[in-house]
């Protein structure tokens, strides 16, 4: 197979065909360093599909990766028939386009209607590599202390990347690879290192990975998102889900940090992308707000807890359903009605319905229905597209 893999300086590496051996969106994470009676494992870049060494650059009609990963795990992977499998068609072809988003720059935007649950589009990433950036690093290089040998990681890890996308990419993969926005650029990161960590998603296969794709890099931040992403290994793709109803000509947005951050938390977070976010939740912050996002969790907790005595009881009003209607709308208008947590809400408010003594007349449960409705089905349409 064509591949890369580690030795001990970058000047060997060249000479060889070597090299030695960082992100939600993930790449702002510092390096970490590895412990000295660890012994770093070995890192290699490959291509994906496999490519026999010397062969020529062929481009796959599903795109073609660089990946950096372990032997074993290559191996493993490589050994599986047909690998790797085709991308997923989408329920909805052509569903997105790359257009100008004013202030934030280019989006990506839906041409299509997509439903909770929805596939809206597949892609193989362009470049995989370790979340943990000191994996990519010489043996000397990762066992030092990142606060102060930052600089030296950095160099040592652009180096490597910059090696393999060298001898792995074509010139347009390169080009359409350096081309991606970069904002980290004043932090010591290389080129490379800060568009990893500008557009990387994060996601798990034998370790944590940073994916960075050509469509999905289009994808701003928003604190109220609504997609969300899955890697699927055997077609080594990228998935993207509709959260919520994505109509035709709406912007796609992925959360960049944690959706149950206070505002002030999650502006800290988001300093590193250099943007400031203007969705609802943001500019909409209040000190109650961020208490609720604080609180949620144990809120639906005592709820939950709260609706099975209801349902144990029996023959109940609907004015049972008074603290339960009133989070969830206090929950849509803070924008966390993707969040898990707004589901297991519904699923209980469901119940009580079930148990009252006449049936509702107010209108917000009807609503609950629905949004039930989609909870139960979006396990389902995931599995339908592959999830």
């Amino acid at each position: 197979m064509s591949s890369i893999e580690t030795s001990d300086s970058a000047k060997r590496a060249q000479s060889e065909s070597i090299v030695r051996s960082s992100s939600t969106n993930t790449g702002h994470l510092p390096p970490a360093s590895i412990p000295n009676n660890v012994v770093p494992p070995r890192i290699i870049a490959v291509n994906v599909p496999p490519r026999e060494k010397g062969a020529p650059k062929v481009k796959d009609p599903d795109g073609n990766c660089v990946w950096f990963t372990f032997i074993p795990t290559k191996e493993k992977l490589f050994s599986v028939p047909n690998f790797p499998e085709k991308v997923p068609t989408p329920l909805q072809t052509n569903g997105v386009a790359i257009q100008p988003a004013g202030h934030m720059g280019l989006g990506l935007f839906a041409t299509k209607t997509f439903e909770r649950g929805d596939l809206i589009f597949a892609e193989r990433p362009i470049l995989v590599v370790p979340e943990q950036i000191s994996l990519l690093c010489g043996e000397k290089l990762a066992r030092m202390d990142p606060s102060r040998d930052r600089a030296l990681m950095l160099k040592d890890v652009e180096n490597v990347l910059r090696h393999g996308v060298d001898v792995l990419m074509d010139d347009d993969e390169k080009k359409e690879l350096l081309s991606m926005n970069n904002s980290h650029l004043k932090d010591g990161s290389g080129p490379i290192t800060g568009i990893i960590w500008t557009n990387g998603f994060q996601d798990s296969m034998d370790i944590d990975y940073a994916m960075i794709g050509r469509y999905s890099s289009k994808i701003n931040h928003s604190c109220v998102d609504n997609v969300e992403q899955d890697f699927d290994e055997l077609s080594f793709c990228m998935k993207f889900f509709a959260t919520r109803k994505i109509n035709a000509g709406e912007q796609l947005f992925y959360s960049y940090c944690e959706q149950l951050k206070s505002s002030t938390e999650r502006k800290i977070a988001l300093q590193p992308y250099d943007l400031v976010c203007q969705c609802i939740a943001c500019v909409n912050a209040t000190h109650a707000s961020d208490t609720l996002r604080k609180h949620v969790v144990t809120l639906v907790k005592h709820l939950q807890d709260r609706g099975e005595e209801l349902q144990a009881q029996g023959d109940l009003s609907e004015d049972a359903l008074k603290p339960f209607l009133s989070l969830k709308e206090r929950m849509e208008k803070d924008g966390l009605d993707t969040h898990k947590t707004y589901t297991l809400l519904m699923t209980t408010i469901a119940g009580i319905v079930g148990k009252l003594k006449e049936k509702p007349t107010d209108t917000r449960v009807l609503d609950c229905k629905r949004a039930l409705e989609w909870a139960i089905s979006f396990p389902q349409r995931r599995l339908e597209h592959g999830w």
